[in-house]
């Protein structure tokens, strides 16, 4: 008799495939690698995000998801879409104590009955953390990708739940200084500083394959959203006329004052796989955001992208940016930022190995050993009674063993 592989859930906000390839994504590869199946929980659909036009397809199709029971991936998982009829946000009635009560007991379809049945549980977004306390017997691991609580439109349950979930959890992970310190006075039981990492090889090998950059071409790569300071970015394309500010990601603000500027290009998402030789081949990147309290806890993946493919970087000042010492260059004004560019730009490959060496030790690699320590320790600390695993640094060998099982089990479902 051949037992199923392990089984993961993951409370997400994103989807499976999304515009943006996030940390979660690779986390989700990186357990795939090793057999597990998982079961990917994006954020609830609410008839309430049919009111607001930029998000109406994708409501839909997270709707028709959720009516349908959810989507297989074979050989890989499933992607269930739950609905609230009240989301949780600080818009009048919902900013309520009975719009949060209501939010929970209108989820459907239950996450703890999924956690239950699962191996083990790795939740990233606030939604589901009020949940892990009903799962105790699984272990349960919280990164804290986000702050939440600095959105501005959430509601303070969001707070309540974040709390919760830290208390209940076995395991946090957290990406950044500020957040790691927020999550140790919040009293979680157990906290890992675990940053962003980048899948250096890709961008690595799109520098090394020799094609020029284009000294014309600023990049900016990711979400354009409220932390991307649009006065900036058009006052300094103005200072650079001769120069193509290109923009990749989905759009998820208004951009008004971007496309009031005639050398901003905003070219919308495009697949992973072609980002590594955009950066390569632009004359520079920038990450131009407003300083704000959300932008203080930031360590972006874009950053250690950029960098990993040799690409000189201009940046405002952020708090976190500081901590982390990356080689990059600092500007604050439009000035600023459009000379820092222009020196970029005039450098082409100068200082490309240093950017490089850097963004080497932020690889995803030394991250999962870190994360394959911690999660042995965890799953030992609950005794004769809990899940453990073994790992071997070898895709598809991790060795799986329930007490409740009748024995060990490979990952890949076959007894030991």
């Amino acid at each position: 008799m051949v037992n199923a592989p392990p089984r993961l859930f993951m409370g997400e906000s994103l989807e499976w495939v999304s515009p943006v390839r996030v940390g979660s994504h690779v986390v989700r590869d990186w357990f795939l690698g090793r057999a597990f199946r998982v079961d990917w929980w994006t954020s609830p659909v609410s008839p309430v995000h049919f009111f607001r036009p930029r998000s109406f397809r994708q409501s839909l199709r997270k709707a028709r998801r959720h009516l349908s029971g959810g989507e297989d991936v074979p050989g890989r998982g499933r992607v269930v879409t739950p609905r609230v009829l009240i989301p949780a946000r600080r818009i009048g009635i919902l900013d309520t104590a009975w719009a949060a009560r209501a939010h929970l007991r209108t989820f459907h379809p239950d996450p703890r009955e999924a956690m239950r049945a699962s191996d083990l549980v790795w939740v990233s977004s606030y939604f589901y953390l009020p949940f892990l306390e009903d799962a105790p017997r699984v272990p349960r691991v919280v990164r804290l990708a986000d702050l939440d609580i600095l959105y501005p439109d959430h509601s303070p349950a969001v707070e309540r739940w974040i709390r919760s979930g830290l208390a209940a959890a076995d395991l946090v992970l957290t990406p950044t200084k500020a957040i790691d310190d927020w999550a140790r006075s919040a009293g979680s039981r157990r906290v890992l500083f675990w940053p962003n990492g980048v899948e250096y090889e890709p961008f690595a090998q799109a520098a090394s394959a020799g094609r020029p950059r284009d000294r014309g071409i600023v990049l900016f790569v990711g979400a354009i959203n409220e932390l991307l300071d649009q006065e900036l970015v058009a006052s300094t394309a103005a200072h650079l006329p001769a120069v193509r500010f290109q923009f990749i990601g989905p759009v998820a603000a208004s951009v008004a004052a971007l496309r009031r500027a005639a050398n901003v290009e905003l070219l919308g998402p495009r697949p992973y796989e072609e980002l590594p030789g955009r950066m390569a081949s632009a004359g520079a990147c920038w990450i131009p955001f407003r300083r704000t309290p959300r932008s203080d806890t930031a360590r972006p993946l874009k950053l250690f992208q950029y960098l990993a493919a040799g690409a000189p970087v201009a940046c405002t000042p952020w708090k976190e940016l500081s901590i982390l010492g990356a080689p990059v260059t600092l500007a604050s004004t439009a000035e600023e930022m459009a000379a820092a560019l222009q020196a970029a730009l005039a450098g082409g490959e100068t200082g490309a190995e240093a950017r490089q060496a850097f963004a080497r030790e932020q690889s995803w690699n030394a991250r999962f050993k870190e994360l394959e320590r911690a999660l042995a320790e965890i799953l030992a600390a609950r005794g004769p009674s809990g899940l453990f695993l073994e790992w071997n640094h070898e895709p598809n060998e991790a060795i799986v063993s329930v007490s409740s099982g009748g024995g060990a089990r490979r990952a890949d479902g076959s007894r030991r």
